[in-house]
């Protein structure tokens, strides 16, 4: 049975993340880790001190709304809660395969494709 065209491209996908997958949780970035520090960030605040003649005579702590926007929005992909983006291109696509290590002429590719 063949693959089709999105099956070949999550196969792929696949074996493109998994490394890296591997090397953030080896590091110890984990998705739990992630969520954390993201909860954290969506209550940042920040801290400004106001001050006379070189004496702080007041500290108050504001919303980083900066910090938290940033961190719901990566929440947000992260979510997949954002529509896809699909571009349509038209076009011709030449795939040159490239067969290393194994010698195959092209008479025995011609009578395999018949």
């Amino acid at each position: 049975m063949e693959k089709t065209p999105e099956e070949i491209k999550e196969a792929i996908l696949r074996g493109l993340t998994a490394p890296i997958i591997e090397a953030l949780n080896h590091e110890g970035i984990t998705p739990s880790r992630l969520a954390k520090k993201l909860n954290q960030i969506l209550d940042a605040k920040e801290p400004k001190d106001f001050a006379f003649q070189g004496v702080i005579k007041d500290h108050v702590e504001y919303e980083n709304t900066d910090a938290q926007l940033r961190a719901v929005d990566l929440s947000a992909k992260l979510l997949d809660i954002y529509p896809s983006e699909r571009h349509q291109v038209e076009g011709e696509l030449t795939i040159n395969v490239i067969n290393y290590g194994h010698n195959v002429q092209k008479d025995e590719i011609d009578k395999k494709s018949e």
